[in-house]
């Protein structure tokens, strides 16, 4: 039984002259994890803000552009760009400015307004999107072959759309071979009956049928 007292008594010592000697490195451990939930809480309200602020000067650009207030469009969608370029609302700023571009009768204009935004830490989806807009515009600039560089590396996920641009590029390019198979790829996975399914049967209608090779 004494064995037993002494064991636990050494114990006790042990653990006191322990705690004693580590007392300082526990309490530093201890501060440096208050430090971090207190530094991991202030980021995510930074972040938080900052999503909110870009979000409030988003609304404000919607309505400049509704109004059809360019010049405050603009201004906005360069802060947005500049400041927020982290969040989608960089991105979205740039379709709204591209359209009052574009409405206004300045696809140069629009272009540039899309090409200013670093598509690469964008939205997937959001970045096709503006891609695709993109290759739009080089179209409607007469730049079929920027437009089919352009379309090259957008996603499967506007694979119908994707195809019908690539159809007018190789279109305007008098190319009616790789035109027809682009829209007839592009009929294969639009919707039936679709405002847009019937445009590139238009289309395709308009090529005619491919001459047949002499015997």
């Amino acid at each position: 039984m004494a064995i037993e007292i002494l064991d636990e008594h050494e114990q006790s010592e042990r653990l006191r002259a322990w705690l004693k000697d580590n007392a300082s490195n526990m309490l530093t451990g201890v501060a440096l994890g208050v430090a971090m939930i207190a530094a991991w809480n202030w980021w995510q309200n930074s972040r938080n803000e900052h999503q909110t602020t870009a979000a409030v000067q988003f609304s404000t650009l919607t309505e400049a552009a509704s109004a059809k207030e360019s010049d405050s469009v603009a201004a906005i969608a360069q802060s947005l760009r500049t400041e927020f370029a982290d969040t989608p609302y960089a991105l979205l700023a740039a379709m709204q400015l591209a359209r009052v571009k574009l409405d206004a009768g300045e696809p140069q204009a629009a272009r540039d307004a899309l090409a200013a935004v670093d598509l690469s830490g964008q939205n997937p989806a959001l970045a096709a999107l503006a891609a695709l807009r993109i290759a739009r515009l080089d179209l409607a600039l007469d730049k079929p072959a920027d437009a089919l560089a352009g379309l090259q590396p957008i996603s499967d996920d506007l694979a119908g759309l994707v195809d019908e641009a690539r159809g007018d590029a190789h279109a305007a390019l008098a190319r009616p071979d790789q035109a027809r198979a682009a829209y007839q790829k592009a009929l294969t996975v639009l919707d039936a009956g679709s405002p847009v399914q019937r445009t590139v049967q238009m289309k395709l209608d308009n090529l005619g049928v491919a001459a047949k090779p002499e015997a």
